[in-house]
């Protein structure tokens, strides 16, 4: 689980990316972290869960400048690039 202000942001049967830390965006008004749910991947960003994949790429998710959020996952042998623009 992350907790986030004081809020839970996400519970899931663990918290994954490349080093178990959350990725904040560059003015970190923005949090993004990629969880296990029911044999699924997916990345949560803001407290809402995105679309759930049979893989998410190592080395995501990742900011770019702006806040925009990209992340690469598999489903069903096909690759996808996943981009996320949070809301203020």
């Amino acid at each position: 689980m992350v907790i986030v202000d004081g809020k839970v942001n996400g519970i899931s049967d663990c918290i994954m990316d490349s080093d178990g830390t959350p990725v904040f965006s560059a003015d970190s008004k923005h949090i993004a972290f990629e969880i296990n749910k029911n044999g699924k991947q997916l990345v949560m960003v803001d407290g809402q869960p995105g679309k759930e994949y049979d893989s998410v790429c190592k080395g995501a998710p990742f900011f770019r400048p702006g806040g925009v959020m990209d992340y690469l996952a598999i489903r069903d042998h096909s690759l996808f690039r996943v981009r996320c623009v949070p809301t203020q």
